[in-house]
């Protein structure tokens, strides 16, 4: 008895986590099919499963994946490696403590592209749906959230749109999404 391979189409390719030198990519479809990592469109590994850390990475340095499968390849998503987070002394105490606004927010994970038309990009990632979260395009703030949720209006097509989300001074990893 010979067994079929699990064939699937990738989907929803995005940065599940990154360390000061490597990159985890994910994506969706079964994790019992096999799969092809590029990176700028040369084949680097073959993983069964959903997952990939790319390793030996540097800093500021922006990084094209794709993952293909089944005949399709999926867009391309460009990472940089997040910046790390920074820490600051607390202010010294007065024995009273007044709130100043909403708790901080989680540091936020996953960025991903969860739809286009033909003038938007939606974004979604993983962090609390209360907290507050800067979206960055291009390194420059377009706007404050709440929630892990935004949707970028009055763009154009085969323009590469460049984000990241910020919150406690932490930086997502950087992810590319283009319109048609």
């Amino acid at each position: 008895m010979t067994s079929t391979p699990v064939t699937s189409t990738p989907s929803n390719l995005r940065v599940t986590g990154s360390t000061s030198g490597s990159l985890t990519i994910g994506w969706d479809g079964p994790a019992t099919a096999r799969y092809d990592v590029l990176r700028s469109g040369q084949w680097i590994a073959q993983v069964t499963g959903t997952v990939f850390t790319d390793i030996g990475l540097l800093p500021n340095t922006p990084y094209l994946y794709s993952v293909s499968a089944g005949g399709v390849t999926t867009p391309v998503l460009t990472a940089t490696l997040g910046s790390a987070p920074t820490t600051a002394s607390p202010p010294p105490s007065t024995g009273t403590s007044t709130p100043t606004g909403p708790p901080p927010a989680a540091p936020p994970a996953n960025l991903r592209v969860t739809a286009t038309t033909s003038s938007t990009i939606s974004l979604a990632w993983d962090g609390p749906p209360t907290a507050d979260y800067e979206v960055l395009r291009s390194g420059i703030r377009i706007a404050t959230v709440t929630g892990a949720a935004f949707t970028d209006v009055g763009l154009f097509a085969n323009t590469p749109y460049l984000y990241s989300i910020r919150a406690n001074g932490v930086t997502t990893a950087q992810i590319t999404a283009t319109i048609g």
